[in-house]
């Protein structure tokens, strides 16, 4: 049995990512981050954030500087499989009028990738277009967009594969908000937990297989709306039948996690969790790191989604190793807002002697207990114990509480 925790590597990151979802990492441990303060430029550090060079990201000079893009960088989809990722560029900053494509294949050189430009599109009127999401369902690449035709703003889905781009969808924006955040794949569906109208909370689907977008409200009365901080507005999937996102209470001001059933289409609010999830798309599905995982805003905490579970469960509370509150992670990688690097290392050859599962939790236990308790005066393990009274167990779970707190991911 192994244990997994994040470790403080002794490096400081002269680049902080502008947000976690721009923040990747590469197949081969190497990390692309789109920095604060200029977020029309990418850098790769091949060296887990010790160094950082800039990417020529503009092989045309288009920019003039033959390095950064013509507009922000807002969305990106990491194909890991190919080696490519797309990305989408927009401001987003209501002096818009289009939106541009491109992929950026590392599979030659991750310092010297090969990029293409894919194309652009232009809006109906001027300043008026904002880019969300670029995301990937099947063999086909997708942009979800908000543009302003006349009196109009409609929210459109275009197949951004090849240019001239088609678009696909396009409905009435009833909601006038102009923060939006990345989506969620489920199930072949592209969800989007937008934010409120005048009334409601709106929702928003796309079904590429049955060419199907619509638009769906919950509620009655506007209680919750779009996170102020950026990190707080992604998506994270359990893999079966719950998407996670934040919403901030608009009496109090908080972050409140939500729970959006896809079975029942009921959203579920749990308690206050000023949290940002790294996106379902960032997340290579192997152990130790089967699902997304999240931090706490406010405090050195890192959460992890777990399938069946309700809500998130807490991976490493790191108040030990760092003195800020984190800003990014990836699977491996967590920096905080210090720019300090921790890695996900195996701890357990250190920390770990025996574990004890019972009532379905793993109840660390030390060396000197394992020395000295009966059942193991001849080395021999430690037998699943059937308490005999009440007042046993209350004992035992509160050795577990106390025991708990230290524990990090386990892999089997």
């Amino acid at each position: 049995m192994k244990k997994y925790e994040f470790v403080d590597l002794g490096i400081i990151s002269a680049k902080i990512p502008v947000k976690t979802s721009l923040f990747l990492e590469l197949v081969s441990g190497g990390l692309y981050l789109v920095p604060t303060g200029d977020q029309d430029e990418l850098y790769y550090s091949s060296d887990k954030g010790a160094n950082w060079t800039q990417v020529d990201i503009d092989p045309g000079d288009a920019s003039g500087d033959n390095k950064s893009r013509l507009q922000k960088i807002q969305s990106a989809w990491h194909d890991r499989d190919n080696e490519i990722i797309w990305f989408g560029d927009c401001n987003n900053d209501g002096a818009a009028d289009s939106f541009s494509v491109w992929t950026l294949d590392y599979s030659g050189s991750e310092l010297t990738p090969s990029v293409t430009e894919i194309g652009s599109e232009s809006a109906g009127d001027a300043n008026t277009y904002y880019l969300w999401d670029i995301y990937i369902i099947g063999a086909n690449t997708y942009v979800h967009s908000r543009v302003k035709f006349g009196i109009n703003a409609k929210f459109e889905i275009w197949d951004v594969d090849t240019a001239p781009f088609t678009r696909k969808k396009q409905l009435l924006d009833t909601v006038p908000v102009n923060i939006r955040r990345e989506g969620i794949i489920a199930n072949g569906i592209h969800y989007h937990l937008a934010g409120p109208d005048s009334l409601r909370e709106w929702h928003w689907g796309y079904q590429p297989s049955t060419s199907t977008a619509w638009e769906w409200f919950t509620g009655s009365a506007v209680d919750y709306t779009q996170p102020t901080n950026i990190n707080a507005r992604s998506h994270a999937w359990d893999g079966k039948d719950t998407i996670y996102a934040v919403q901030k209470q608009i009496t109090d001001g908080l972050n409140y996690l939500v729970a959006w059933s896809l079975s029942t289409q009921v959203a579920t609010v749990f308690g206050r969790m000023d949290i940002g999830l790294m996106l379902d798309r960032n997340n290579n599905p192997i152990l130790p790191h089967i699902s997304e995982k999240g931090f706490d805003l406010s405090d050195e905490k890192i959460y992890e989604i777990k399938p069946n579970n309700t809500g998130l469960t807490l991976f490493q509370d790191a108040s030990a190793i760092t003195d800020a509150n984190w800003i990014a992670i990836t699977d491996n990688f967590a920096m905080n807002t210090d720019g300090d690097m921790f890695e996900l290392q195996d701890v357990s050859s250190s920390e770990i002697s025996k574990c004890d599962i019972d009532y379905g939790c793993i109840i660390e236990l030390p060396e000197w207990e394992r020395k000295t308790a009966k059942e193991a005066k001849d080395g021999r393990p430690l037998k699943r114990r059937r308490w005999a009274s009440k007042d046993s167990r209350a004992w035992a779970r509160e050795k577990l509480h106390l025991q708990v707190r230290t524990l990090g991911q386990f892999a089997f």
